[in-house]
């Protein structure tokens, strides 16, 4: 309003001077006809009216500049109640995630303390039932303890006499300990006490560390009987049928021949070189063979050059013997020689009378 009044008050005063201008001209200019004083008149209701119009136009753009301030004075507050109404949700927004975050820790703390709870009633029964485990496995050991002694003390077999087949009555101990369930690691106590002859020898002879392992001990007893792979093999290729045999039982029995001669080779490889080495050996003559298996090679181009080394010494050994005998030739002329000489000078130093 005080914008709109200052303004008027202009007008006002721009008109004032205009009259007073007006009524100078008219007392200095009485002299101006009718004409010219309506001219006058005419250019100054011009002047009115453009003031008029002028001042109509302040007047609207001081209401427009008036509306656009109390506009934007309205915006200013609306914005301002915006902001403050973003404020309060965000701040109850936050309020509520601080509740929910909270509500969550308590309900993970809740179910942290479940879980531990559980697992102390896990542990506690794992404890239990290990507890009542093992009491029921003392009971059942003691039990299965008490049968396998009852098992074991049931396990027996003949002592062994010098009629026996060495191989049959430690295949039947064999069977016999396996059948009773007799521990392992037990069966030489079970055995040693029925051994004779050759065998029980064979036994005394170990020292305490071995008699104590039933392979070595069997390896042993064999090795006392003469029993080895050179055995296996020979029974092997001299298999033949009796005639209150069958065809599967003389089966069984090659193939545990063949076991036993192919017992220490544990792959193909060298099952490929035990049957190679047998082969070359049976081209080999007699003597040969025999000096050749003495020095045990391990593979069939060992026993190769075993033999080439025995032939080259042989015939080594066949040069050195004629020059030998060439040389005894030559020693024994010269002697015939000299002993004739030493008689024919006897004969005469003793003369024609003699």
């Amino acid at each position: 309003m005080s914008l709109r009044s200052g303004k008027e008050y202009k007008s006002q005063a721009r008109m004032s001077e205009t009259e007073e201008a007006a009524s100078r001209n008219s007392v200095a200019n009485e002299s101006v006809s009718v004409a010219d004083l309506l001219k006058l008149l005419m250019e100054e209701r011009k002047l009115r009216a453009e003031e008029e119009q002028r001042r109509a136009v302040r007047e609207q753009e001081t209401r427009e500049a008036e509306r656009r301030q109390r506009e934007e004075e309205k915006q200013r507050e609306q914005e301002t109640r915006e902001a403050e109404r973003r404020q309060r949700e965000e701040e109850k927004q936050r309020e509520q995630e601080t509740r929910e975050a909270e509500r969550r820790q308590r309900e993970e703390e809740k179910q942290r303390q479940a879980e531990r709870e559980r697992q102390a009633r896990d542990e506690w029964k794992a404890q239990f039932e290990m507890v009542a485990r093992l009491a029921q496995d003392g009971r059942n050991r003691e039990g299965e303890q008490t049968g396998r002694i009852l098992k074991e003390a049931e396990a027996k077999v003949a002592k062994l006499t010098e009629r026996d087949d060495i191989e049959a009555y430690l295949a039947t101990f064999e069977r016999t300990m396996t059948a009773y369930e007799v521990n392992r690691q037990r069966w030489v106590y079970k055995l040693a006490p029925q051994l004779s002859g050759k065998a029980q020898q064979a036994y005394a002879a170990m020292s305490s560390e071995e008699a104590v392992d039933y392979e070595r001990v069997k390896a042993a007893i064999l090795k006392r009987y003469d029993i080895n792979e050179e055995t296996y093999r020979l029974r092997f290729r001299s298999v033949m049928k009796s005639l209150d045999e069958s065809h599967r039982e003389v089966a069984v029995r090659v193939k545990d021949l063949a076991k036993k001669w192919l017992k220490q080779q544990a792959t193909a490889e060298a099952v490929v070189e035990v049957v190679a080495q047998e082969q070359l050996l049976n081209t080999l003559p007699s003597n040969v063979r025999v000096w050749v298996r003495e020095r045990k090679p391990t593979t069939c181009l060992e026993a190769g050059q075993l033999a080439d080394d025995y032939a080259q010494a042989r015939r080594q050994a066949g040069l050195e013997s004629k020059r030998e005998d060439v040389k005894m030739g030559k020693e024994g002329s010269s002697l015939v020689l000299a002993a004739k000489a030493r008689g024919v000078s006897a004969k005469n130093q003793q003369g024609p009378g003699m």
